[in-house]
């Protein structure tokens, strides 16, 4: 066994995964209701008990909703999180320090069989990271909740054979949609979230640079995720990134498979 991924929901409304690998259990980000992280769990069976750990991207509430209580169920899990993010996030107060695992961005860490990259995001929070995780040969990168893609951040996404990656909004809905004007400013900006036209250009620049380097023969996995319930779907994501992929001589079930994360519910990669 490799490294599998499994979203437990994944929108602007919260956000979950479950990531195994054949000893160990993480979950990153706790953005859901306890009750959905839970009942994901029990899908995959897989006790509160036998999780290793619940690692955090980031202070916004669909990310920490329910950080206290997966703390408390999750009672054998340590927290991997920045301080930027702990010193953000008052529901992480409670918890003891002794649970708090610190990370900051270029940090390697382990949880257990797992191997763990942390990278900085691009995002209106204190101290946002992303992870890339590494076990049985496979690895996983997490990239959602960033304005642009770095360098740093390609090179994670180049190296991945599995991606969870955000597809956020499609430009055109949420410029005629009803937000104000400032949050469209922030969603746009450089410090907000990926547009479908960006995925779809820098999943083309990744498949492009992995056929360079002949990084591997082996088609890479794809989850799109973090679409917004007002500005986009999962088909028009879909659609708009395959389009530009296509466009650039990438097909989908040769060059790579995709699917779409739903917005609740078991999504597994």
């Amino acid at each position: 066994m490799g490294i599998e991924v499994t979203s437990v929901g994944s929108s602007s409304s919260g956000n979950s995964y479950i990531i195994r690998s054949k000893n160990n259990v993480v979950i990153l980000d706790v953005g859901l209701s306890g009750k959905k992280i839970k009942e994901g769990l029990s899908t995959l069976g897989i006790a509160p008990v036998d999780v290793d750990a619940i690692m955090v991207t980031h202070e916004h509430v669909d990310h920490v909703k329910s950080i206290r209580l997966m703390a408390k169920t999750c009672a054998n899990a340590d927290i991997i999180t920045s301080r930027g993010t702990y010193e953000s996030c008052d529901n992480m107060k409670d918890i003891a320090q002794s649970r708090i695992q610190f990370v900051r961005n270029g940090d390697e860490l382990s949880v257990g069989d797992i191997n763990v990259d942390v990278f900085a995001l691009s995002h209106d929070a204190a101290e946002p990271v992303g992870y890339a995780l590494e076990s049985g040969g496979e690895r996983l990168c997490i990239v959602t909740d960033t304005g642009m893609v770095t360098e740093a951040i390609r090179e994670e996404l180049v190296a991945a054979d599995k991606l969870v990656f955000e597809s956020n909004y499609e430009e055109d809905l949420l410029l005629m949609g009803p937000y104000p004007y400032s949050v469209k400013r922030r969603i746009l900006g450089d410090h907000g979230h990926l547009s479908n036209e960006l995925a779809g250009t820098t999943l083309t620049e990744i498949l492009n640079r992995r056929k360079d380097s002949r990084q591997s023969a082996k088609a890479p996995r794809i989850m799109l995720a973090h679409i917004s319930t007002t500005n986009n779907t999962p088909s028009q994501a879909r659609h708009t990134v395959e389009s530009i992929m296509k466009k650039s001589g990438h097909n989908g079930g040769a060059d790579y498979h995709m699917i779409v994360a739903a917005k609740e519910g078991v999504t597994k990669l």
